[in-house]
């Protein structure tokens, strides 16, 4: 069993993210996301208890059997999200299309000088609600 990912230690070099944010966001996203590519191959290889944490997860989310690939692309896509923070910490907006939908039932509420419950998921980075 995996322990909680509170007592994990960071397997990562904080010299090496450094590194990674300077060159994403000098060279760009799209040369990021090319970068996050080996670096999502080493973790989904050498974390065996993650990429099984994460291969239990997408056995139970997709419908076909998991392979190796999905469980790479699972780590990829985490780290793409954790390299878009870069960007919006840096208020860096450009590579990205914001759409807001539904404001009008929060400014009804708003109008009449009326609380209401707001709930909310986490479906991507919390930094981007910023």
């Amino acid at each position: 069993m995996v322990a909680s990912w509170k007592q994990q230690r960071e397997r990562g070099s904080k010299r090496l993210l450094h590194l990674a944010a300077w060159l994403t966001l000098t060279f760009g996203r799209r040369f990021g996301c090319a970068l996050m590519v080996p670096i999502s191959l080493y973790f989904a290889l050498f974390s065996q208890g993650t990429a099984n944490v994460s291969r239990r997860y997408l056995e139970r989310a997709l419908p076909t059997r998991v392979r190796f690939w999905h469980v790479f692309r699972h780590y990829l896509t985490f780290s793409i999200t954790i390299m878009d923070r870069f960007y919006f910490l840096t208020n860096r907006l450009r590579p990205f299309r914001f759409e807001v939908k539904g404001t009008e039932h929060l400014m009804r509420f708003t109008d009449a000088r009326k609380g209401c419950i707001l709930l909310g998921a986490h479906l991507g980075s919390f930094e981007s609600l910023r």
